[in-house]
């Protein structure tokens, strides 16, 4: 077995400051390849342990050897730029582009970009005044980020060897193992965050909330198809996902003394999550296959949370037999 991993990055940054002006741009460019090489041999019969698997020709019975290699790569470019004035306000955008080798060949490149806005409202002349307040900031964002947790080739019509009987003479041929899916792309997820960030009695308490939407668009699933499709499953994008919540931290300096210190924090956090839709005229589909039996307990039905368990209806239960 063999993993060979070739990465390259090339980098320009910028940097100034001036006036109460401060400004860091950066352009990014890397290159990923990962070619993977395997062979599997197998052989029964063998006359003596002692020269273990590096006398193969002494065993009896010498399987087909099993031969396997993928080649994939990422090419990305980003670019970034932070600016602030006298640490007051705050703007980060960035800007980035992918191109996968495992999606459909008009769907490799995706552009992903971002936003962040941040102003520390302590820092203005009308609130230093309240003496309780010793850190305030807001906080909001927007970005877009892509995922591609996929094995290669899922886009192609893959083709496997098999051997059989043709004419009581062993043939090799080949069957099409995978089906080709022209329309494969990115699974990518639009977020939304509003913060808050206060520190009071000279930041002995801070609090920091977050409240976020998340939607994620094209989800890289392995769907079943039915059976009379010919092929029992798929890699394609699944559908919409909607992620939305809130998380709260607490954390307090009860003591802060020189040879004794004392803090006390806690946290809270909620999410809810549905499937918006799914990409096909059908209402619900069937989640992976667990267990000896290969069942399919779980379901991915439009407007309910994800991965809920789905059996039979009971109308209770026999008391006396």
């Amino acid at each position: 077995f063999e993993n060979q991993k070739v990465y390259a990055e090339t980098s320009l940054r910028y940097r100034n400051n001036f006036n109460g002006h401060r400004l860091d741009a950066i352009v990014v460019g890397t290159l990923e390849k990962n070619t993977i090489r395997s062979m599997f041999n197998k052989a029964f019969g063998f006359g003596s342990d002692a020269t273990s698997f590096y006398n193969f020709q002494s065993a009896t019975d010498i399987l087909v050897p099993i031969a396997q290699f993928q080649e994939f790569g990422l090419l990305s470019g980003l670019f970034r730029v932070g600016y602030s004035y006298k640490n007051k306000y705050y703007v980060d955008v960035n800007a980035r582009v992918d191109a996968s080798s495992k999606f459909a060949a008009n769907n490799k490149s995706a552009f992903f970009p971002s936003v962040a806005l941040a102003w520390t409202v302590s820092q203005e002349k009308w609130l230093k005044d309240v003496k309780a307040i010793s850190n305030m900031k807001l906080r909001l964002s927007y970005g877009r980020t892509g995922s591609n947790p996929i094995a290669a080739y899922q886009s192609l019509a893959l083709l496997t060897p098999i051997r059989y009987n043709f004419n009581n003479q062993l043939v090799t041929g080949f069957y099409e193992s995978n089906l080709a899916n022209d329309n494969l792309t990115w699974e990518t997820t639009d977020q939304v965050n509003a913060g808050l960030d206060l520190g009071v009695l000279k930041s002995k308490v801070n609090i920091t909330f977050d409240a976020y939407y998340k939607l994620t668009d094209d989800l890289l699933q392995n769907v079943i198809l039915p059976a009379s499709n010919g092929y029992s499953s798929i890699v394609d994008n699944f559908g919409q996902v909607e992620n939305k919540g809130i998380e709260l931290a607490i954390n307090a300096a009860i003591f802060d003394e020189k040879d004794f210190g004392w803090n006390i924090g806690t946290n809270f956090s909620m999410n809810r999550n549905k499937l918006v839709r799914l990409n096909s005229n059908l209402q619900f589909q069937l989640g992976p296959s667990v267990g000896f039996a290969q069942t399919n307990p779980i379901m991915f039905m439009e407007g309910m949370p994800l991965g809920i368990f789905w059996g039979a209806q009971t109308e209770g239960i026999y008391k006396d037999w």
